[in-house]
């Protein structure tokens, strides 16, 4: 299964090149715990935050579908705080390299202010893929993945 986006930078234009547009989004973006800078890994990050067609077109969707009021004005300072019941929806990341329903936090291994409503949705999406929840604090985390949506 081909993990990466078609963009021909880095590993000489070969089967290495491209982005890995899970670890291209901006928040946590560039932490080489949980992505790589060089461009032959398969956790390549890209060049810059957001950098990538496919991750830019995903930010302007969400910027559109959820109003200004129901985003964190600086999330990587606000990563504590819980968003709360007033919001009407979230995103969540259906990983299927892995078969794994990514959702916050994967930076690290601890868990989200709202991990308990996260895990009763993901719950829901896995009784439909059997895909596993993976978040920080989950018996299924394994590593910090930075960048990621």
């Amino acid at each position: 299964m081909w993990r990466k986006n078609l963009n021909p930078v880095g590993c000489d234009g070969g089967s290495g090149s491209g982005v890995d547009i899970n670890r291209n989004f901006d928040f946590m973006w560039g932490d080489t715990r949980g992505s790589s800078d060089d461009p032959c890994k398969l956790t390549y990050h890209g060049p810059s935050a957001n950098s990538e067609p496919e991750t830019q077109a995903l930010v302007d969707y969400a910027m559109k579908l959820f109003p200004e009021g129901q985003r964190k004005k600086k999330p990587e300072k606000q990563k504590d705080e819980a968003f709360g019941e007033e919001i009407s929806g979230f995103y969540a990341d259906i990983h299927a390299f892995g078969r794994e329903l990514y959702y916050p936090w994967g930076f690290d291994d601890i868990k989200s202010p709202d991990d308990e409503a996260f895990q009763a949705l993901g719950r829901k999406l896995h009784s439909f893929n059997s895909y596993r929840l993976w978040s920080g604090g989950q018996p299924h985390y394994r590593y910090p993945v930075t960048g990621v949506a």
